[in-house]
């Protein structure tokens, strides 16, 4: 356990797990950004800097916590666009 989830992920995926991981921060974090939604944007950095010092994706409870929260934030983006479309 090399303690860094994109170390952790790049061995055992390779580039293209690396990629996927980084396009799935990078895609939260624009979402987050476009909503205005300031704890959206503090949960992505969160966890993006917490990956730098332990592998949460590898034990069940970071993976529940990341899954969860992401696209509870992501379902609300969604919802909220969608509500703006409409009015």
């Amino acid at each position: 356990n090399p303690h860094n989830q994109y170390l952790q992920t790049w061995v055992s995926t390779g580039l293209v797990g690396l990629f996927f991981l980084f396009g799935i921060l990078l895609v939260s974090l624009i979402y987050a950004i476009k909503s205005k939604n300031a704890l959206y944007i503090a949960l992505v950095l969160l966890l993006s800097l917490s990956m730098l010092t332990e592998s949460m994706l590898e034990r069940q409870k970071g993976l529940v916590f990341f899954s969860f929260f992401l696209l509870f934030f992501a379902g609300y983006y969604f919802n909220h666009k969608e509500r703006q479309s409409i009015s």
